[in-house]
């Protein structure tokens, strides 16, 4: 294991070029070797204004630190993989930007952004390996977790989309962080979602693929999204005063505790299928009580009454809903009157 430190002039400095690396920090002597996976990279001392350090070949390194780089350089991602193997550090004074690969987290180890957007796919890919969010995190692109943990530590997440891929085991620990995303997918196999209490908002027409797992919250804020999957909710919450359409893919049941599903005047929520092959919503007990709905193909069950209410309209082919506004039960409502004549 060495250390390896970047001297960049002023225009574009090749990660490959071995006049890029010193052994130095103060940049003294350039034509070290490139970093190899166990090799530690930092910025040296000599980092010129408008200097970009670019991946242009198959590259790795054990940690990553920025910590101290001058003249806000840019880290700009090639058409190559890059697999840092341990903890990586950002600056908020510096530019990363990004090409098709991901910039992949390939070790244990922690990620730290210091406030910096990041414009490059980054993904955790690792057998066994844990990765720790120390602060929030914004990327403009995808977050990517192909294999090994991520733990977001209570952290903020901001990202275009969350992507969940692959054939290997995966764990997400999620604690109390809010994850901001404009598409939640779940295409992969072998996640452990420990969903602890967190919170996941999708914007924008966004889907949300949920591979049929157990989450806390999920709020859907933009105008059409679609859910994948028979997924477990303890909130599904739908946004407020906004016209939307939600579509459920044919076949699927989601299970709720607590669905925040209902409309407002003129600000309706559609609620249908794929096609026409049907699907289902379900709550163990208690009482649903909506309006201003439109449903079709959907099937309500679980032992919860369904009410869509007395504004909402019957799209068809629906079980188990009540198009009708709920109704009070006969102890509420002698209660109520009680209540009436002892104000009188």
């Amino acid at each position: 294991m060495a250390n390896r430190y970047f001297k960049l002039a002023a225009g574009n400095n090749n990660w490959s070029a071995i006049g890029t690396w010193c052994t130095l920090a103060d940049g003294s002597d350039p034509g070290a070797s490139v970093p190899t996976s166990a090799d530690n990279v930092y910025p040296s001392a000599s980092i010129a204004a408008g200097a970009t350090l670019t991946v242009d070949a198959t590259a790795y390194c054990l940690d990553m630190d920025w910590t101290g780089a001058t003249n806000s350089p840019t880290f700009a991602r090639g058409n190559s993989n890059f697999s840092a193997n341990g903890n990586i550090t950002f600056i908020a004074a510096m530019v990363f930007t990004g090409a098709a690969n991901a910039f992949y987290l390939s070790g244990t180890g922690t990620l730290t952004t210091n406030g910096l957007t990041i414009q490059s796919a980054i993904g955790v890919n690792g057998a066994g390996i844990t990765v720790t969010l120390l602060d929030d995190f914004t990327s403009t692109t995808i977050l990517y977790l192909f294999e090994g943990t991520l733990v977001t530590g209570n952290k903020t997440v901001a990202c275009a989309t969350f992507s969940i891929l692959g054939a290997g085991a995966k764990v997400l620990t999620s604690g109390t962080s809010v994850i901001n995303c404009s598409g939640w997918d779940y295409t992969g196999t072998n996640l452990t979602l420990t969903a602890n209490t967190a919170t996941i908002k999708v914007t924008g027409t966004g889907v949300f693929t949920g591979g049929g797992l157990t989450y806390y919250e999920v709020q859907l804020n933009g105008t059409a999204h679609t859910i994948s999957g028979s997924n477990t909710f303890t909130n599904l919450i739908l946004k407020a005063d906004t016209t939307q359409t939600i579509t459920f893919t044919d076949g699927t049941t989601q299970t709720i505790t607590t669905p925040n599903i209902t409309g407002s005047i003129g600000k309706v929520k559609t609620l249908q299928g794929s096609s026409t092959g049907g699907w289902a919503i379900s709550k163990a007990s208690g009482r649903v009580v909506c309006d201003y709905l439109s449903v079709s193909y959907s099937t309500a069950s679980g032992g919860a009454a369904f009410y869509a209410g007395g504004n909402s309209t019957d799209g068809g082919n629906n079980t188990g809903w009540m198009f009708a506004k709920a109704v009070v039960s006969g102890m509420t409502k002698a209660r109520v009157l009680s209540l009436v004549l002892w104000k009188r």
